[in-house]
């Protein structure tokens, strides 16, 4: 993958629930990796394509509802999402904000780390940790962190 134009394109199609066009972009053995916000963020790490289809899948039609910008640094894009919702029969609404972090080498991605309450992510516990945790697994350098908590903040 030399830019990100394809990339942004399968994550467009992830929201219209067609995710053959990233499933072809990942690596058979891909890292896949959900930080679940919280008191103290977690990451539920596995690998291989199958977690992915089987974490898109089960988000059902809530993709409809996010939009996206993205940037990207060397082999790295980082899709940044805001999501709303309205949960039906009860008119709640509520929304939050999340990443998806893409490591790329020899044109397919190699990690794949999805932070689904990014302020919550940021904020939970010392910011250390968070840069400790995101810098562990994401293999970021420390003006990509600084970036995280300034969007969370």
């Amino acid at each position: 993958m030399n830019d990100t134009i394809e990339l942004r394109r399968a994550v467009d199609r992830i929201l219209l629930g067609d995710l053959d066009p990233m499933l072809d972009l990942l690596a058979e053995d891909v890292e896949f990796c959900v930080a679940v916000g919280g008191d103290e963020p977690i990451c539920l790490d596995d690998s291989g394509k199958q977690p992915v289809v089987d974490y898109f899948s089960a988000l059902g039609g809530l993709v409809t509802f996010w939009q996206m910008d993205y940037t990207a640094r060397g082999d790295q894009l980082i899709a940044w999402g805001k999501e709303s919702f309205t949960i039906e029969n009860c008119a709640l609404e509520g929304g939050c904000e999340f990443a998806l972090v893409f490591d790329v080498s020899e044109n397919l991605i190699t990690r794949f780390l999805v932070v689904e309450d990014l302020r919550s992510f940021i904020l939970a516990g010392s910011p250390s940790a968070n840069r400790e945790l995101v810098r562990d697994w994401c293999g970021r350098v420390e003006s990509n962190v600084t970036d995280l908590e300034l969007v969370g903040a």
